[in-house]
């Protein structure tokens, strides 16, 4: 082998040495959640991912996730209960990439209300006996004989009956 392809070849391999070794891109991601809820619903939101990640959000407003390895993240918003009405948000899987960040928005929404139970204008030592029916005919409550608060009821047509 001549001397100049030998330090041409040399070179060429020491190049090649350096370009693997140079620099290289960016290894992890973010996640920004944005979290919105109604006055007074604390929300909690589990957010999980790759490598056993765990992280819990109980604050509205932006939260970000920084030097997160690239894979699926989950984000759970768990389901909240306040004054009588639920609150559920919107979950979803999101991808990270290396190099990049990815966004979700929570909003928190009421899913169930309640009913309140008024009894009134009973003579005395009558006993009411009112059951609240889900739209399926199935009890929901009862039987009442006093002023009641039903809690978390699903929305639809609900109905009562009374025993006479």
């Amino acid at each position: 082998m001549k001397k100049s392809s030998f330090w041409l070849l040399l070179v060429s391999l020491l190049a090649l040495v350096l370009a693997a070794c140079g620099p290289q891109g960016p290894q992890k991601g973010n996640l920004r959640i944005t979290v919105n809820a109604p006055q007074g619903v604390t929300p909690e939101v589990q957010v999980t991912g790759p490598g056993s990640y765990s992280r819990s959000i109980t604050t509205t407003g932006e939260t970000n996730l920084t030097n997160l390895d690239p894979g699926n993240y989950t984000i759970t918003p768990l389901r909240k209960k306040v004054n009588g009405y639920g609150y559920e948000g919107n979950g979803a899987t999101v991808p990270v990439q290396a190099g990049a960040t990815a966004n979700h928005t929570v909003n928190y929404q009421v899913v169930t209300g309640k009913i309140e139970v008024t009894i009134a204008g009973l003579p005395s030592g009558l006993q009411a006996e009112i059951y609240i029916k889900k739209p399926d005919g199935s009890n929901l409550a009862g039987p009442l004989n006093g002023n009641t608060t039903i809690e978390d009821v699903a929305p639809g047509t609900v109905s009562y009956t009374h025993l006479t």
